[in-house]
């Protein structure tokens, strides 16, 4: 078993192209040594990716209650399981610095064909996670957790030449940040350009103003109705 240069996580065979944990480059031979000189050529290249921030809430209330130490402990650990989840769907988790949030990014470095529904899967999963760690919990009875998932074309590359660290870059980034934010206490919102959910009610609309102007849909996930 060896580790990532860059987290230090530990790495299988499978994972010998990518760190799954970080989405740094692994090795530089052959087809793979090239794909890296291209994104870096170009400085990253457009795809479809699936992705979701999941943000907690509340933290900086018990910071204030004077706390400390226990916070840090539970925000720690809240941040750590959920990119344990990310990962078992075979996405990438990128832990925003000094935040509360976790984004979650399906496709890149690695796609896979059926990436909206891993993510859409993975974000429910985190969600019953929740939903019991607070019953479990009592300090964490007063902090709520929101999810927004979207589907769109945004640009990826690799950041700190030495290790080729991945970064998502677009509007559609954005509207994955959005929908968060707009996401009731400990609920997921999605949006409409995911197709193949049955019995889904739009409860919202946001309308991007910068060019081109585009309307999202969306509406909470409670489900997923897929065969």
């Amino acid at each position: 078993m060896t580790t990532c240069p860059f987290c230090d996580s530990e790495i299988s065979a499978e994972d010998a192209a990518f760190c799954s944990y970080c989405g740094v480059t692994l090795q530089r031979e052959g087809a793979l040594a090239g794909a890296t000189d291209r994104l870096r050529e170009l400085g990253g290249e457009i795809r479809m990716l699936s992705v979701f921030f999941v943000n907690f809430s509340g933290f900086e209330t018990l910071v204030d209650q004077q706390i400390d130490k226990d916070v840090m402990i539970n925000l720690r650990e809240c941040l750590a399981e959920v990119e344990t989840f990310i990962r078992s769907f075979k996405g990438t988790a990128n832990q925003i610095v000094a935040d509360t949030r976790v984004l979650a990014v399906f496709g890149a470095p690695k796609a896979h064909k059926d990436d909206p529904l891993r993510a859409l899967r993975c974000a429910l999963e985190i969600k019953n996670w929740w939903t019991h760690k607070k019953k479990d919990k009592v300090l964490l009875r007063d902090i709520t957790m929101t999810i927004g998932v979207h589907t769109g074309r945004a640009f990826f590359g690799y950041i700190i030449e030495e290790y080729s660290f991945l970064t998502v870059i677009g509007d559609n980034i954005n509207i994955a940040a959005r929908l968060t934010g707009l996401c009731p206490a400990d609920e997921i919102l999605i949006s409409d350009i995911i197709n193949g959910l049955n019995d889904v009610t739009i409860i919202g609309r946001i309308i991007i103003i910068y060019p081109p102007k585009k309307r999202v849909d969306f509406s909470e996930l409670r489900s997923i109705p897929f065969n």
